[in-house]
């Protein structure tokens, strides 16, 4: 090349932007054309190689040449040094320098390296980098396993070759030789903590695709422990050494190639380095699919189905390699540290301290035998041996008809379900082997479903195997206990527990389908025909009790009366009790909450106590002389005048009396004194410490059409989420309204803060010095919690739920404000609201409102109600 003809460092640049440019629009089009992950994340590996290849030629032949060998080397490392690489994936870069160099070449190498970094730089590349001797590698990696890995997959660019085969055996015998046992152990653990911290499930509904369970890590980190296991060169004879059968190598690769498939779009769609695959990016990745929705589900939810399949293979994977390793590094150290060895009856047996079966063919055509091994893992705590999971793995593909329908099997399987000690855990181990959807098939369908919305954390059937576990946690709950062992037949419960949700992702209603399927299978499992019968009674109706409760006032006669005539008995009441307990609680980490708890605690007891007298109505002059007495007993304590007593029992309406505890009905009653003393007309107070994560605000005040309005969007302005509202009026005018707020983990000064605040917006807002519209538009006008979701706007209007009021139930895609807005709409129309019940599920917002007219009677004309349905989808629809 003569001078002339050299390209100029910028020339150089120019021209490499254009190569990559055209490399990513050809991988692309492979992976639009091809749906081939691994293959885009080769061919951007290559481009980069040559870019890199054309910079060192530069460096060394224009810039800085010598007549000397050279006598440093380019390694690559990590992802990059695998061959692969997304495309904002960071390019891991190894300087590895001779020991010992003179003055000049080490200024030449200096020279180089930076020449080739500082060109990356310019084009807009994210590089990893570090400039080392052999020794310096070594060290570093003896002390910290991460650059070890990283080291691990070190794949030669440029330069001096021999002092790459030179790093490559010192790696070896002073990193891996005989210290294969403790980088495996690490490696392990390391895996565990990953998982803790990425949530300790593959089936979170916005995974971590490189890093979560059942990731592309989890898939590398295989490859490391068989690599450093048996001191592979490479990964070229992995399969060989993990001892895949031709079967799991194939499903290694299919997994593979999916994770960089959906990871390689997330890169392209962000332009940026996004491993959580959140709810936009899966609506999008769908649609550059052309996914459609099919057999009941929607495009985003067939994509994450095959994702969660693929996710659940990663686990089998894994979990076979990883039992295998630990079996070859600490077998004899674990048999050892049995005190006594469990007594095994035959087929099974214990192989180094871990159960299988002799033969371990058995388990390819006994289901009861593979149920017991379960059971028997249960009861010892061993582990089951690797290959009798590949076993069952098997023998799910093989299952016939007199296998499903053997009595004793499916026995087994309900003493699995309802006699182990931590049926959680060894259903979800039978699950992510596939054979429960083999033996249940419709289980198949909830298989990796996950519901496309922010309330459900996990796909359907690991929600499912959740709900079990907190049934069985109720054996030993001081709350719910004693409830549990009331019941007359618990397994009905278990049963129900795993099968409440199994009609979901199909066109039909999942209640009635699920109670369809339960019908059908329950007989199979050796149900008599009055649990099966209950069982779907269940699951029709599983979502009855916290729609009730979390909807519905529970002091209105008519709300008991008509749950009462639902459940009928006590003992459909307490199933039904328990069930959407452990229903809520398997949703996600904080579904469940006191205010939850407390709303359908209180439907409980009131359809408890109705259930014992249908006669409630009878018993309420009772219980409201009992507490206005606790009430005068509390206020002669606190030295009121009788009079001033005498007038706080005659503020309230009966129904206040029967919803209202003894410790609120005493702070009410200070309350309604100060504000009847407060020149302001309103008074307020905190309840910080009332429930976990909840607080309390009740505002005593003049009552009037926008009040609850004015106490909404000041919570809107402050960023306070409501979650709740009950709202009483008293005798004389004054609007009593507690108002729940959801709040994450609080000090109480900084509370005690926001919540004066809070008190002088409301303050400001009424005395019309305050606009809320413009306070809630300077926090942000209307945030949405993701553009990716739509909900349609609902309305209903019924006069038949409750004697004295027309409820409104309102169900829209939750925003900031929006309650404000609902209220502000509603007052606006001449409507009173006696009592309103929010409840949020993700992204969608449930209101339910008891109104009257100004003169505070229901809505009776039927051409008023329909008109009032359309004013308030169409004002919905503007917002």
């Amino acid at each position: 090349m003569t001078p002339s003809s050299r390209p100029s460092r910028t020339e150089l640049i120019a021209n490499l932007k254009i190569e990559l440019t055209t490399t990513l629009d050809d991988a692309k089009l492979h992976l639009n054309r091809w749906h081939n992950g691994i293959k885009c994340a080769q061919i951007l590996s290559a481009a980069m190689d040559n870019v890199i290849a054309q910079l060192y030629a530069h460096a060394t032949q224009i810039e800085f040449i010598s007549t000397t060998c050279e006598k440093f080397t380019i390694i690559a490392t990590g992802g990059y040094g695998r061959g692969t690489l997304a495309p904002k994936s960071d390019i891991d870069l190894l300087f590895l320098l001779p020991k010992t160099q003179n003055e000049a070449d080490a200024k030449r190498h200096i020279l180089i390296i930076e020449f080739i970094l500082y060109a990356l730089w310019d084009l807009n590349l994210k590089v990893g980098h570090a400039a080392r001797s052999i020794q310096d590698c070594v060290i570093l990696a003896k002390s910290d396993q991460t650059i070890a890995t990283a080291m691990l997959d070190a794949r030669f660019l440029h330069g001096n070759a021999q002092l790459f085969d030179e790093f490559q055996a010192q790696f070896s015998k002073h990193v891996f030789a005989n210290k294969a046992a403790s980088y495996i152990t690490a490696k392990m653990v390391e895996r565990e903590t990953r998982h803790t911290h990425q949530g300790q499930t593959r089936y979170l509904v916005e995974p971590n695709i490189k890093e979560g369970k059942g990731s592309l890590r989890d898939l590398q980190t295989l490859v490391w422990l068989v690599r450093a296991a048996h001191k592979l060169p490479d990964a070229s004879k992995i399969a060989q050494y993990a001892k895949f059968t031709p079967l799991e190598w194939r499903q290694f690769i299919r997994a593979e190639n999916f994770l960089w498939f959906i990871r390689f779009h997330m890169h392209l769609l962000t332009n940026r380095a996004e491993e959580r695959l959140n709810f936009e990016l899966q609506n999008d990745i769908a649609t550059a699919m052309h996914l459609k929705p099919a057999r009941g589900l929607s495009g985003v939810e067939r994509l994450m189905k095959q994702y969660f399949v693929f996710a659940k293979t990663v686990g089998q994977l894994t979990r076979i390699v990883c039992a295998s390793l630990e079996l070859e590094n600490s077998a004899q150290k674990r048999f050892s540290l049995l005190s006594k060895t469990p007594k095994i009856t035959a087929p099974l047996c214990i192989q180094n301290g871990q159960l299988s079966t002799s033969p371990l063919s058995i388990l390819e055509t006994d289901p009861t035998t593979i149920f017991s091994l379960f059971l028997e893992a249960d009861t010892t705590n061993l582990p089951i041996h690797p290959d009798a999971i590949r076993a069952i793995s098997r023998a799910r593909l093989i299952l016939n008809d007199q296998q499903l329908n053997d009595k004793t099997a499916n026995s087994k399987f309900i003493n699995l379900l309802t006699h182990t000690k931590d049926p959680e855990s060894t259903l979800r181990s039978l699950n992510e082997t596939g054979y429960i959807s083999s033996f249940m098939p419709d289980f198949h369908h909830v298989e990796g479903l996950m519901q496309f919305n922010m309330y459900h954390h996990y796909t359907v059937d690991e929600h499912l195997i959740r709900t079990l576990g907190r049934v069985a946690a109720f054996r030993n709950n001081t709350e719910f206990g004693h409830i549990f062992a009331s019941l007359t037949n618990k397994r009905v419960l278990f049963i129900t527990a795993l099968l409440h949700d199994i009609g979901k992702g199909y066109v039909e209603d999942h209640s009635i389908k699920g109670a369809q399927i339960a019908a059908r299978l329950c007989p199979r499992l050796g149900l008599k025909l009055e649990e099966t019968e209950l069982v779907a009674w269940l699951i029709t109706h599983h979502l009855e009790m916290s729609t009730t409760a979390f909807r519905r006032d529970v002091s209105d006669p008519k709300t008991i009366s008509d749950f009462g005539a639902l459940t009928h008995n006590l003992e459909r009441l307490n199933l039904l009790y328990l069930l959407t307990i452990a229903d809520i609680q398997a949703v996600g980490p904080t579904t469940w909450n006191s205010w939850r708890a407390d709303l359908l605690a209180s439907l409980y007891n009131e359809c408890a106590l109705y259930l014992g007298n249908p006669e409630p109505i009878s018993a309420a002059p009772e219980r409201i002389i009992s507490a206005q007495n606790q009430l005068t007993v509390a206020l002669h304590a606190l030295e009121w005048p009788k009079g001033a007593v005498d007038a706080a029992i005659a503020h309230h309406n009966p129904n206040y009396w029967l919803k209202t505890t003894a410790d609120e009905c005493l702070k009410d009653a200070i309350l309604i004194r100060a504000t009847r003393e407060n020149i302001a007309g309103l008074s307020t107070r905190f309840d910080l410490n009332a429930q976990p994560n909840i607080a309390i605000w009740t505002v005593c005040a003049n009552d009037h059409p926008r009040l609850l309005s004015s106490i909404a969007g000041a919570c809107a302005a402050q960023g306070f989420n409501i979650i709740g509202a009950q709202i009483d009026t008293t005798k004389e005018g004054f609007a009593l309204d507690r108002i729940y707020l959801s709040i994450p983990e609080y000090t109480e000064i900084n509370y005690n803060e926001k919540f004066k605040s809070l008190e002088t917006c409301l303050i400001n807002v009424l005395r019309g010095t305050s606009s809320l519209q413009k306070l809630i538009a300077t926090r942000g006008q209307y945030i949405q919690k993701s553009k990716a979701f739509t909900v349609p706007i609902v309305v209903n209007i019924s006069n038949q739920m409750s004697k004295n009021f027309t409820i409104i139930e309102i169900e829209a895609l939750d925003k900031l404000g929006l309650l404000y807005e609902i209220t502000r709409f509603l007052s606006t129309l001449n409507l009173n609201i006696a009592s309103a019940f929010v409840a949020t599920y993700g992204e969608k917002a449930v209101d339910a409102f008891y109104i009257t007219d100004l003169t505070g009677q229901k809505l009776s004309s039927t051409s008023r109600i329909n008109t009032l349905k359309k004013q308030i989808i169409e004002f919905l629809t503007k917002l």
